[in-house]
């Protein structure tokens, strides 16, 4: 049976777990106490649909008595109300009720869409979220966001639904070429919370060291599409200790130069506050090849 990493959500009431592992959309130990209801509606598009449409509805059907299918087109710009409708008709045209659990199979715009749907619908049904994108996987299928788009703007309309459940199945991510934001949205989450990743040489002296000058050891995330080079995390108790980029000028330093009155040539000591620091990382992100390959600049 193939291994499966279990990520628990904790929202009180609206808590549900995130399986990660590959081949879930046939290991039967996923599906296990999914919501009991007659109806089953599988959301996918015209990409992901002839791929693994069939093998979502064969991992549910021991649990409905019915599984109806929709296919919508593909793109950002189907993200519409013309399509939420399209929705929206096949739930009433068969006669689906409160229970009827929603399945979006697809990238962010399936699972913004029919999350949308799921909480319009009868004032709120469950869904289950089936990302098959790495930026679904690690962003869009996680927190509830669900929306479409208006003529003013992107998830203008929209509304906090949390999904019962997230299956994400790595190996049904899109092909390599198509990770890439994805990856950066990892990347640009792990610079955001000052996690001690590898620094690159241009940052130089920004990073803060161990005491012993030294880097931890380098690992990877296992189980995980997302195998990007990181180190490992130290505790907090390890890292409060840890000393500025660059260290203040003791009173010794200073007292012996001469002060000057004006603030703009005042002499102040040379410490990087977590800000620069940050804008710094930021910069080095944006220049970086896999943020360059996604904007399409040379």
């Amino acid at each position: 049976m193939p291994a499966m990493n279990t990520l628990h959500i904790d929202l009180g009431d609206r808590s549900y777990p995130i399986l990660i592992g590959e081949n879930l959309l046939a290991n039967p130990q996923a599906w296990q106490g999914l919501p009991k209801a007659h109806t089953a509606l599988i959301v996918t598009n015209e990409t992901v649909g002839p791929l693994y449409a069939d093998d979502l509805k064969k991992a549910i059907s021991p649990h409905y008595a019915r599984v109806l299918t929709l296919a919508l087109p593909d793109g950002e710009a189907f993200k519409t109300w013309e399509t939420l409708q399209k929705v929206f008709d096949v739930l009433l045209s068969e006669g689906c009720d409160r229970k009827t659990v929603l399945f979006p199979l697809g990238g962010g715009v399936i699972g913004d869409l029919t999350g949308f749907a799921a909480a319009c619908f009868m004032r709120g049904v469950p869904f289950v979220q089936v990302p098959t994108t790495l930026l679904a996987q690690v962003d869009s299928s996680v927190g509830g966001k669900t929306a479409i788009d208006s003529k003013s703007g992107k998830n203008l309309v929209g509304a906090f639904h949390q999904p019962l459940l997230v299956i994400a199945d790595p190996p049904v991510a899109t092909p390599e070429e198509a990770q890439q934001s994805g990856r950066l949205v990892v990347l640009v989450w792990l610079v955001l919370l000052s996690l001690p990743l590898e620094p690159p040489r241009s940052l130089g002296n920004l990073w803060p060291r161990t005491p012993n000058s030294s880097l931890p050891q380098k690992t990877t995330l296992s189980n995980c599409v997302w195998r990007m080079p990181v180190t490992s995390l130290p505790s907090r108790a390890a890292t409060s200790n840890w000393p500025q980029a660059l260290p203040d000028r003791s009173v010794s330093e200073t007292s012996s130069r001469p002060s000057c009155k004006s603030k703009s040539t005042r002499m102040r000591p040379r410490t990087l506050s977590r800000r620069k620091r940050l804008q710094g990382l930021r910069r080095t992100v944006r220049r970086s090849p896999i943020c360059r390959s996604v904007r399409g600049t040379p």
